[in-house]
């Protein structure tokens, strides 16, 4: 028996799952978010790192593991700062 795509959505969006939806208002719009979801991209990514050298993406025959995702990530983040003086609010 296949799962449909509603059935595959709800089983990991319902109460208790990984990614729960719940309603929230958001800056005066309301609309459902993931309940435990990462307060920022920073936030995401540094939880991604303790998988290490798990597979993180695959295209075609290239495999990144999350620390080199992560690794690249730093790169990018350093270059932004100290190449092109991009500063917090920017």
């Amino acid at each position: 028996m296949t799962t449909s795509w509603d059935d595959a959505v709800r089983a990991v969006t319902g109460p208790g799952q990984i990614f729960e939806l719940v309603d929230a208002d958001v800056r005066g719009v309301p609309m459902q978010v993931v309940r435990h979801a990462p307060a920022s991209l920073g936030g995401l990514f540094a939880n991604a790192r303790t998988y290490g050298d798990r597979t993180f993406l695959v295209y075609e025959d290239e495999r990144l593991s999350f620390a080199e995702v992560a690794d690249r990530i730093d790169g990018l983040a350093h270059a932004l700062v100290h190449r092109y003086g991009v500063a917090k609010g920017d």
